[in-house]
């Protein structure tokens, strides 16, 4: 399941039975992407609103390099910038590493992935630099090959940009709405996706919104099974006692119908007389047992 960056709090609403269900979160922001994040550390970004405005202002909205045009004359220029941006980055990474909650660590890999592409931006720009030098026989003229690095800039900021937008954008959803700092960095945002498109040979497809992921494990088919040998052993308990409880034999015991002929030693005289083939024939073996014939005549009130 993929959510937006601010849907995450109404999902977090919902009702989830935690005895059932196992739930985890990971974080794709193009090439950025944490896995296994809790649902303690998703509701503590609730509380850090002042944090996010903060980090949003000084990495974003205060910082040119990410959303101004193509306006720096030298590639000096933006390598000293990218440097303050890294610097910063480093100060929050340095801040963070020897904290163990996990909430730190989720900013702390932010600011890390961060300040190494800036780091291979300024390479970048600097190699850049390199091969002009390499590139010039005297001086800049027509019949030289000599390359302006300024030339390399829209493609180089545009790649550094690429990848740090959806990065910016997770803070700037995790900010609700109506902040003034989300609609300030809102719309830097716009600018400088515009900027990319026309100035920096970029699609607006390029640049990937981020989203959670939500991965919902089912509890119950991890739970153990009850092990064959006890199974095995009830069975053969029941398979055991099934004749003697259970029988057909068994049934007329508890019912009563052989057992009172037995006690009384009623049966003889049926025997003695040779009807009892009569009472079998017609599915009825207490019939003997009713009849006024079997009984004395004292019994029945006749006159003698």
């Amino acid at each position: 399941m993929k959510l937006e960056i601010a849907e995450i709090w109404n999902f977090l609403k919902l009702r989830i039975d935690q005895s059932t269900q196992s739930i985890s979160f990971n974080l794709a922001a193009a090439d950025f992407k944490l896995e296994n994040l809790s649902s303690e550390t998703i509701k503590a970004l609730k509380n850090k609103e002042d944090y996010h405005e903060e980090v949003l202002t000084s990495i974003f909205i205060n910082r040119e390099i990410l959303w101004q045009p193509n306006v720096y004359d030298k590639v000096e220029i933006c390598i000293s910038n990218l440097n303050i941006f890294s610097s910063f980055c480093q100060d929050a990474i340095d801040q963070l590493t020897n904290s163990d909650q996990p909430i730190d660590q989720f900013y702390n890999q932010i600011f890390q992935f961060l300040s190494s592409i800036s780091q291979e931006t300024v390479n970048v720009f600097q190699e850049s630099i390199q091969d002009s030098k390499a590139n010039v026989k005297i001086a800049p003229s027509e019949d030289s090959t000599y390359v302006n690095p300024k030339s390399y800039i829209p493609r180089i900021l545009g790649r550094f940009r690429k990848k740090a937008f959806p990065v910016i954008q997770v803070f700037i959803g995790l900010l609700p709405q109506g902040n003034l700092v989300r609609r300030s960095a809102l719309n830097r945002m716009d600018f400088a996706v515009q900027v990319i498109i026309n100035q920096y040979n970029l699609k607006y497809s390029d640049v990937i919104d981020p989203f959670w992921e939500v991965v919902i494990q089912d509890v119950k088919k991890q739970t153990p099974k009850q092990g064959p040998p006890k199974s095995t052993q009830s069975d053969e308990v029941k398979k055991e006692a099934a004749p003697k409880e259970e029988g057909k034999e068994a049934a007329p015991k508890e019912e009563g119908k052989e057992a009172a002929p037995k006690e009384e030693g009623k049966e003889a005289v049926p025997k003695e007389e040779g009807n009892e083939a009569v009472p079998k024939e017609e599915g009825n073996e207490e019939a003997p047992m009713t009849e006024p014939n079997d009984q004395p005549p004292g019994e029945k009130g006749e006159p003698s």
